[in-house]
């Protein structure tokens, strides 16, 4: 029998999960705008290194939570070396690897 699938996660984001717990929608919010401080503060200084732990901890969280399939929404992926790390982890992935906001 399948365990859980998760239709939407952005596993990059793994290791900066509840970084902002009061995010809002206010987009002059440098503080707690979750577009501002995720996609244009810490998407640009994250290297390869920082989203292999990312996707490395949201493959580890989903699998200690049941899920055995995610679909991984990888907006700051910038090389598909990446997804080695959830090779690391036995747990099926589709991985849908876009630029990171603001270099479309």
């Amino acid at each position: 029998m399948p365990g859980f699938v998760d239709s939407h996660i952005h596993a990059w984001e793994g290791q900066i999960a509840g970084i902002i717990p009061n995010s809002n929608g206010i987009a002059n919010d440098a503080n707690h705008n979750y577009f501002t401080v995720v996609h244009q503060t810490l998407g640009r200084i994250t290297g390869l290194r920082d989203m292999y732990v990312g996707n490395l901890l949201t493959a580890l969280s989903c699998i200690e939570a049941g899920i055995t399939t995610f679909c991984d929404n990888g907006y700051g992926a910038r090389h598909l070396e990446i997804l080695r790390s959830i090779s690391d982890v036995t747990i099926s992935t589709v991985p849908l690897v876009n630029p990171p906001r603001g270099q479309r």
